[in-house]
């Protein structure tokens, strides 16, 4: 009875500590329960930005990446439309497709990060560039990743150079015009403490 109790309890606190599987039908999710008591660090695999979307996208009538949805001001948006239709393209079945029309006042400007690049940065081909959206990394092609120019607020350059470890690299990270962004950038800081 004591090894019973002693395992139960061994178990129930790895669970509360660690991950949790969750039974859900015939799948098992894992769920991590973060703690400030954890002593060792959850790792998480994220999913490839390459894997192909089932959704075609339309701005103003124009076939558009998904990730182009992510820079258009959504103030500037005058309505969505969904058509649950299927349709083939490229041998892929896309199972719906997307029609985002801005209001006739706003003109997105699309552009791709490589354009961006050339337009704002003076970079060197020296080090490899790793451009972000926000927090997040853009793992697709930089002449077909697209923007909509007026909608990114800053572009933030950092070059890594570590040389014991041989990484040389360029991060640009474009920040866009979302509330949030705007707040912060405008926020003063003195030694630390935001007002």
């Amino acid at each position: 009875m004591k090894k019973i109790l002693f395992l139960s309890l061994i178990l129930l606190s790895s669970n509360l500590f660690g991950q949790i599987e969750i039974e859900s039908g015939v799948e098992t999710i894992k769920r991590a329960i973060y703690s400030e008591n954890d002593t060792i660090p959850i790792v998480r695999n994220l999913k490839s930005t390459k894997e192909q979307n089932n959704i075609l996208y339309f701005l103003n009538g124009k076939q558009i990446n998904e990730q182009v949805i992510s820079t258009i001001n959504p103030k500037k948006i005058a309505n969505i439309t969904v058509d649950k239709e299927s349709v083939e393209l490229k041998k892929a079945n896309r199972k719906s497709k997307i029609y985002i029309k801005t209001k006739d006042s706003y003109i997105p400007n699309l552009v791709s990060l490589n354009e961006l690049k050339a337009k704002y940065l003076n970079l060197t081909d020296k080090y490899p560039i790793l451009f972000m959206l926000d927090e997040k990394i853009i793992n697709l092609d930089y002449d077909e990743f697209k923007v909509d120019e007026k909608y990114i607020l800053k572009m933030e350059v950092q070059y890594v150079e570590n040389s014991k470890e041989k990484v040389n690299i360029i991060v640009v990270r474009l920040i866009t015009r979302t509330k949030e962004n705007i707040e912060k950038a405008n926020a003063i800081s003195i030694r630390g403490n935001g007002f």
